[in-house]
This record gives C-alpha cells, sequence and structure tokens, in this order.
C-alpha cells in the first residue's frame, strides 16, 4: 500500500505567500485609488442631484425655492465656520427670506435634508453661492456660479458643478485641487 501525503511542504507554503504578497504589493494602492474615486464621484452626483431636485420643485410648485448649507439639517447656516460639505437643506421659500419657517401657522415645507458628505471630501462654492442658491417659479436661479468638489489627493482629480442662468447644472472633470 502506498502511502499519501496530506497537506503543503514549507517550499509550496513560502511560494504561495510571496504570489500573495506581490499581488498585494500591487493592488492595494489602485483600489485605494479607485475608493477614492468612487468617494468624490458619489458626493458629486449627491449635489448634483440636490440642486436638479431644488430647480424641479420650484418648477413644480410654481414657487421659490432655496437651497443652502446646514450644518443641522433645520436651519440655514450663513457661519464661515459652515461649509456645504457639513450638509444642505432644501426649502420652498413662500416668504422670500431666506430662512426656514418651521414653525407658525403657515410653515415652509422642507424639500429635502442632507446629512454631510464623505470625510475627506471638500466642497469650494464660488463667492456667489457661498451660503444659498435660490431658484424662481420658472426654474431660474437668482444667482449662477460652481462648485468644485475636492478629496485629500493634490492635482486634478477634482470635479466642478457649473449652475449657468438657466439652472442647468454641468459637470466638468479633472479640476485642480489643492
Amino acid at each position: 500500500m502506498e502511502k499519501v501525503s496530506q497537506g503543503f511542504t514549507l517550499i509550496e507554503l513560502l511560494v504561495t505567500l510571496a504570489v500573495a504578497g506581490v499581488l498585494l504589493a500591487v493592488g492595494v494602492p489602485g483600489f485605494t485609488k479607485l475608493i477614492k474615486d468612487n468617494r468624490l464621484a458619489t458626493s458629486v452626483n449627491e449635489l448634483a442631484g440636490s440642486l436638479s431636485l431644488a430647480r424641479m420643485e420650484a418648477v413644480r410648485r410654481g414657487a421659490r425655492v432655496v437651497m443652502c448649507k446646514s450644518d443641522d439639517q433645520s436651519t440655514c447656516s450663513t457661519s464661515t465656520g459652515v461649509g456645504w460639505r457639513d450638509g444642505w437643506l432644501i426649502f420652498v421659500d413662500k416668504d422670500a427670506d431666506d430662512v426656514v419657517d418651521s414653525t407658525g401657522s403657515d410653515p415652509e415645507p422642507v424639500v429635502q435634508k442632507h446629512a454631510a458628505l464623505d470625510e475627506g471630501v471638500t466642497v469650494s462654492p464660488s463667492s456667489t453661492l457661498s451660503n444659498r442658491i435660490r431658484f424662481r417659479a420658472s426654474g431660474r436661479p437668482m444667482e449662477s456660479g460652481s462648485f468644485t468638489v475636492c478629496d485629500d489627493r493634490q492635482g486634478s482629480y477634482g470635479r466642478m458643478l457649473q449652475i449657468d442662468g438657466t439652472g442647468r447644472v454641468r459637470l466638468l472633470k479633472d479640476q485642480t485641487c489643492s
């Protein structure tokens, strides 16, 4: 009767570990870039989707709609310590005062509350959009401008969302981040 060996030899185990190490060394940096690219794309898509929602709600309701930065998702913030990365609100501004009136006899409906974006993502608005963007009942914005979304990488990894005078949101890739 022949003796059947079971298991691995030390040489086979070392060769397998060496191959696995090489594959990990090659694959991990590429995987990290993939994760960062996806995180950035998700943040840009969330912001673009909210801008489009605010515009559509203005047209649908035939009323002025405001999208403002907010870190508590209940009030608009004008503080320089709060940024668009911290979150935002979309609400119907019945009295055109740029303030969410959630109490009283005629509260203003909040269309969307958006929490903070992923850590490591920054949103830099143009000066006209530092605190808010307002859409008329026609869907046209009262201010046009742009948002540049970046992560912690240096170079041309950023994305820019441009809002033109008609309210159209356009995505520009390969924006320089610093």
